[in-house]
């Protein structure tokens, strides 16, 4: 399994990033291309992105806290990545 390092490597789109944290925590599942199109399955995800679900809250208010700690970067307030420069606990621990 990847990691959200992994997936947030490039600025990706706030729905994209609670996609990719979604997936990491399990709460939602990796799109496999060879079952449905993304676009298909976005669609049928999007009660996660669009606000006013309880797992839309959640997602949104981890992203903000992993900017606020450092973990992930946000520009222009739309798009994420992580912080090359971030140093976990077990790296800061050496």
């Amino acid at each position: 399994m990847k990691t959200l390092k992994d997936f947030l490597h490039d600025w990706v789109d706030p729905e994209i990033a609670k996609y990719y944290l979604g997936c990491v925590l399990g709460i939602l599942e990796l799109h496999k291309e060879d079952t449905e199109p993304w676009c298909k399955y976005m669609q049928k995800t999007k009660g996660v992105y669009a606000g006013g679900t309880e797992e839309h809250d959640l997602l949104h208010d981890l992203l903000q806290r992993l900017v606020r700690d450092g973990v992930l970067e946000k520009a222009d307030r739309c798009k994420y990545r992580w912080n090359a420069n971030y140093k976990g606990f077990w790296e800061r621990i050496k």
